[in-house]
């Protein structure tokens, strides 16, 4: 990988943010903790996305939880994916999410 400009280790996960906004994320996904829209494993990078077709972008700070990722984009967004069975996501809810969703402030 090229370009990579910030790293976090998770529990069983890596994110990567390389320097055009975009997060890069492997490892272990049982709770959806790589933002693909899956719950499988991947060794091989993938991009984090927010929906089906749209990919997480714009992104200046990554960061991971135990089983669960968090991003901040340029305008100030949190965006949160992963594990949820505490409300660590703080989404006022307790499911887990596949996809990057965002925090509302």
């Amino acid at each position: 990988m090229e370009g990579i400009i910030g790293i976090s280790a998770g529990n069983q996960h890596v994110l990567a943010l390389d320097e055009d906004g975009y997060v890069w994320t492997w490892g272990k996904n049982s709770y959806g903790q790589l933002g693909n829209g899956r719950t499988s494993d991947s060794s091989t990078p993938v991009r984090v996305k927010v929906n089906s077709s749209t990919y997480l972008t714009d992104i200046i700070y990554i960061d991971t939880g135990f089983e669960h990722s968090l991003a901040i984009d340029s305008q100030g967004n949190i965006w949160v994916w992963g594990r949820n069975t505490q409300g660590q996501l703080g989404l006022d809810d307790i499911d887990d999410r596949t996809y990057a969703d965002m925090l509302i402030r």
